[in-house]
C-alpha cells in the first residue's frame, strides 16, 4: 500500500470517529502526537503497514546482495587486468556498495579500489581507502600489502614521516602466507632506499582537491539575523508579517545569505552521487553505508558524522524504502532526528514552524551540471548546463525573504549551503524578494498565480503580477506577426463576435486565421525533417528545415519560440555533417532571441553559450586552413563568448560551481591553440 492510500485510510478513520472533531479543538502538536498514539485502530493500521514494508523489503532491488557484490567485484578484477582502472574503480565501488556488512567483500571491495587509485597515479584517494579497508575490516594476513601501497603512496607525494611510520608498521607484520620473507624484505628494503634519498624536509603534499571555501556575506553577518549580511534586516507587519529589507544600499552581485541548511534529505528515485550528509558531490569513490546501498558518503569523516547523529535511526527506513514511500515527510524525520543531537534551543524553536509547513518552506537544492545534448548530435558531443534539482532542505533565515515573481536576489548552492546574491542594486528601505519558483520569464501570470494559491495559500500581489507588461513579455515569445509593424499579435481579444488578435506595438486588429495554412505547411516540413535525420538524410534534411524557417518567420514574431527552435535543429544537422562554420552562424542568431526572453545574465544565455563555444573549438580544432578571416574571427568570438559565459557563471552562482570550472577547462584548450596567433 503506497503512501497516498495510507493517509487516505487515516483520514477515512478519523473522519469516522470522534477523533476528528477533537483534533479540530487542539492547540498544540504534542496534544495530536498523544491522542493518536493512544488510538488502538490508528496504531495498529500504521504498525500494520510498517511490518508489510518491512516484511518486504529484501524484495527490493536497491537491497545488499552478496551476488551481486562479488559479480561487480569480479568485473572489476578483469578491468583492473586490463589496465581499464577507471572502468574498475566504477566496479569496485558497485561491488562495496552492495556488499552486506558481515561480507568480506565489503573490505576487500574498498581495497582493490586503492589500487586502481594508485595505478591513476590518485595517491591521497589511495591513502583514504587503504585506512577505509582497514576500518572495515580487511583480512590481517594480508594488510602488509596496503601498507606497502600506503607507503609507495607517501613516496609520491613527498611525505618523508608518514613513509617511515609506515614501514615501521611494516616491520611489525610478521608470519604472511603466500609471500616469502625475501621477497617481502625486498620491496620494504626498496622503499628504505628511496627514503634515504628523500629530502629531509619534503613538503607533504596531496592530490585531492580541497572544497572550495565558502564566500561570506556583504559587511559582515548581522548578529540579529543568523546567516544573513548585516545589510539587510527583519520587518513585520499585520499586513506582511514579517520580511526582509535592505538597511543600506546594496550593490548588484553582493551576497546577502550563506546559510547551512538546518536539514536536508535527497531525492530518492534518483541516482545518488551527492553526500547523504553534506550534499557535496560524493565523487567516483564515495564511502558506503555498510547497511544501506542508498546512502553515499563523500569521505569518512561525513560518514562517521551521519552514522552518530541521525543515520543509524533512518537506515532501516532506508532498506524499507520507507522514505522514498513518504516523501516531503522524509524531511521532518531528518529534521526530528537532528533537533535530537542539536543544542541550540533558539534554533530548534525557529525549525518548528519549518516542520509544521514543509510543503511551503522546504527548499530545493540543484545542482548545475554538464550533460551531453544528444537531441541531434548524434556524431559530435554538445554539452549544455542543466540544472537538476538533488534534494530538498530547511533554511530558515533565507526562508524569511517573501515572494515576487520578479525577484531581486538569485540563489545557488554549494553542497548543503545556501548562497544568495542581488541580481540588480537594491536600495536601502526596498525589500529583499526570493521567487517561490513563479518567475515572469517562465509562466503566465494565471499559471503563477494558480501555483501560488495551492501551494503557498496566497494570492500573489507582486509588480510582476499587477502590472499589464509584465504578461506581454512572455506572451510575445508565442506571438504571431503583425503584418503591418511586424510586431507581436495579442490573441486576448475579440472583434465583432470574431476570434481575432491586436498588435501589441502598433495596434492593428488581425483575424486570427491568416497564418493557419502557411503555420501548417511549416510544421509539415518540420516533422518531414525530422524524418530525413532518422534516415540520416541530412541535406534533404536541411532543406525542409529552411523552408519551415523562411514560412515561420513570415508567420511568426521574430523572437517566437518556434522560430529558435528551427534554428537550431538546423545548427544541429550542420554540426553533424561538420559544417561548423554554418553551425555557429545559426546559433549566433539563437543568443539574441534567448537574451530577450530570459535576460542577458541568464543560465539559459550562458547554456547557448556554452553549446556554441563547444562548436568553435571542435572547428578550430578540426580546420586545416588556420590562416584564414573566418579561422582568426573565430577565434576571438570564441575567446569573447567563453568570458561572457565564465562572467554569467561567476555573477548567478559563483567560481566554485563545476560549470565555471568546466568553462576553464575550454579556455585551457583555447589558449593551447591562440599560442600560434597573435589575436
Amino acid at each position: 500500500m503506497d503512501w497516498y492510500k495510507v493517509t487516505d485510510t487515516l483520514n477515512c478513520m478519523l473522519k469516522s470517529s470522534r477523533l476528528n472533531d477533537e483534533i479540530k479543538n487542539m492547540k498544540y502538536e504534542n496534544e495530536l502526537i498523544s491522542r493518536l498514539l493512544h488510538n488502538q485502530e490508528v496504531m495498529k493500521f500504521v504498525s500494520y503497514w510498517l511490518k508489510d514494508l518491512y516484511n518486504t523489503k529484501n524484495e527490493r532491488k536497491q537491497q545488499k546482495n552478496l551476488d551481486k557484490s562479488t559479480a561487480f567485484k569480479l568485473s572489476g578484477n578483469k578491468e583492473f587486468q586490463s589496465k581499464k582502472y577507471a572502468a574498475s574503480l566504477e566496479s569496485y565501488t558497485n561491488s562495496a556498495r552492495y556488499a552486506p556488512s558481515s561480507s568480506i567483500n565489503l573490505s576487500i571491495a574498498i581495497a582493490n579500489r586503492s589500487a586502481s587509485l594508485f595505478y591513476m597515479d590518485r595517491w591521497q584517494d589511495c591513502i583514504n581507502d587503504i585506512n577505509l579497508a582497514i576500518k572495515l575490516g580487511y583480512p590481517e594476513n594480508l594488510r602488509y600489502k596496503l601498507h606497502l601501497r600506503a607507503a609507495q603512496c607517501y613516496l609520491k607525494l613527498g611525505n618523508k614521516t608518514l613513509v617511515v611510520e609506515t614501514v615501521l608498521q611494516l616491520h611489525s607484520i610478521v608470519n604472511e602466507p603466500n609471500i616469502s620473507n625475501e621477497t617481502k624484505g625486498k620491496q620494504i628494503n626498496d622503499i628504505i632506499l628511496k627514503i634515504s634519498c628523500m629530502e629531509e624536509n619534503a613538503d607533504s603534499t596531496t592530490d585531492t582537491a580541497e572544497f572550495p571555501s565558502l564566500p561570506e556575506v556583504a559587511f559582515g553577518e548581522n548578529p540579529n539575523f543568523r546567516f544573513a549580511s548585516a545589510a539587510v534586516e527583519i520587518k513585520c507587519t499585520p499586513e506582511k508579517g514579517r520580511y526582509v529589507v535592505a538597511n543600506r544600499d546594496i550593490k548588484r552581485g553582493q551576497i546577502l545569505f550563506v546559510e547551512k541548511a538546518f536539514a536536508f534529505v535527497p531525492l530518492c528515485h534518483i541516482k545518488p552521487d551527492n553526500c547523504y550528509n553534506c550534499c557535496r558531490s560524493s565523487g567516483n569513490t564515495p564511502v558506503p553505508c555498510t547497511e544501506c546501498v542508498d546512502s553515499i558518503y563523500c569521505n569518512i569523516t561525513c560518514w562517521d558524522e551521519a552514522r552518530s547523529s541521525y543515520h543509524h535511526w533512518e537506515c532501516l527506513g532506508n532498506q524499507m524504502g520507507l522514505w522514498a514511500e513518504i516523501g516531503i515527510a522524509y524531511l521532518a524525520v531528518r529534521m526530528l532526528f537532528k533537533c535530537t543531537t542539536a543544542t541550540d534551543d533558539n534554533r530548534l524553536n525557529e525549525v518548528q514552524k519549518h516542520v509544521l509547513q514543509l510543503i511551503s518552506n522546504g527548499h530545493a537544492i540543484t545542482k548545475i551540471k554538464a550533460v551531453v545534448n544528444n537531441t541531434c548530435y548524434n556524431k559530435n558531443k554538445v554539452f549544455i548546463q542543466q540544472e537538476d534539482r538533488i534534494a530538498t532542505a530547511i533554511y530558515p533565515s533565507a526562508s524569511m525573504m517573501n515572494h515576487s515573481c520578479d525577484p531581486n536576489i538569485i540563489n545557488s548552492f554549494l553542497g548543503q549551503f545556501l548562497i544568495t546574491k542581488a541580481t540588480r542594486d537594491i536600495a536601502a528601505g526596498e525589500e529583499v524578494f526570493n521567487c517561490y519558483g513563479a518567475d515572469f520569464r517562465r509562466m503566465l501570470r494565471k499559471d503563477r498565480q494558480e501555483k501560488m494559491e495551492s501551494q503557498y495559500c496566497f494570492k500573489c500581489n507582486c509588480a510582476a503580477c499587477n502590472a499589464p507588461e509584465y504578461e506581454d513579455i512572455l506572451k510575445k515569445f508565442t506571438a504571431k506577426k503583425c503584418p503591418e509593424c511586424s510586431g507581436p499579435l495579442n490573441d486576448n481579444c475579440s472583434v465583432l463576435y470574431r476570434s481575432s488578435m491586436h498588435c501589441m506595438d502598433c495596434g492593428t486588429a488581425v483575424y486570427e486565421n491568416i497564418y493557419d495554412f502557411t503555420l501548417r505547411q511549416a510544421q509539415h516540413y518540420f516533422e518531414k525533417a525530422e524524418i530525413c535525420i532518422e534516415n540520416e538524410n541530412y541535406d534533404e534534411a536541411l532543406d525542409k528545415l529552411k523552408k519551415c524557417l523562411r514560412l515561420r518567420k513570415d508567420a511568426l514574431y521574430k523572437y517566437h519560440d518556434d522560430i529558435a527552435d528551427t534554428m537550431d535543429f538546423i545548427a544541429k544537422v550542420y554540426a553533424i555533417i561538420g559544417q561548423w562554420l554554418n553551425s555557429i552562424s545559426y546559433l549566433e542568431h539563437n543568443i539574441v532571441t534567448i537574451e530577450e526572453k530570459y535576460g542577458s545574465w541568464s543560465i539559459e544565455v550562458c547554456n547557448e553559450i556554452n553549446k556554441l563555444t563547444d562548436i568553435c573549438l571542435e572547428y578550430l580544432q578540426e580546420e586545416s586552413n588556420t590562416s584564414s578571416k573566418f579561422y582568426k574571427n573565430t577565434l576571438k568570438k570564441t575567446r569573447r563568448y567563453l568570458n561572457r559565459a565564465q562572467e554569467i557563471i561567476d555573477f548567478t552562482y559563483g567560481p566554485w560551481n563545476e560549470a565555471y570550472q568546466e568553462i576553464a577547462v575550454k579556455k585551457e584548450i583555447l589558449s593551447s591553440i591562440l599560442k600560434n596567433f597573435n589575436v
